[in-house]
């Protein structure tokens, strides 16, 4: 009876793939099979990720230290909200105003309204 082995995908965060380019712009020389061997990644998945840089740097950059446990780089439908947010949240840390989960959600909720989101 033939035994079939499968391996379980491996999905990469956003840090390790920043670390795969950069080893990739160290050693420009090194073929690119012997790079996929040593991230234990299919030549294939290398060349994704090689081809994806930009999108994969500047996700990495505009994520800052959240990068290390992010997989994807999906944006928001939300994205306007989201940064009126943010600007908020700040406006209020910059004063030392209590902020809990509570008063950020009805805030988000004021946003979305005033954006005419549902």
């Amino acid at each position: 009876m033939l035994k079939i082995t499968t391996t379980k995908r491996k999905v990469l965060s956003l840090k390790e793939k920043g670390e795969i380019i950069e080893e990739a712009d160290r050693c420009a020389n090194l073929p690119k099979v012997k790079l996929a061997e040593k991230f234990n990644l299919a030549t294939s998945t290398l060349a994704t990720i090689l081809g994806n840089r930009e999108a994969i740097l500047r996700t990495i950059a505009k994520c800052g230290a959240a990068s290390s446990k992010r997989k994807n780089s999906r944006a928001s439908p939300y994205q306007a909200l989201e940064e009126k947010l943010l600007d908020w949240l700040i406006d209020r840390q910059e004063i030392y105003l209590p902020i809990n989960s509570v008063v950020i959600r009805e805030q988000a909720k004021v946003i979305a309204a005033e954006l005419g989101i549902d």
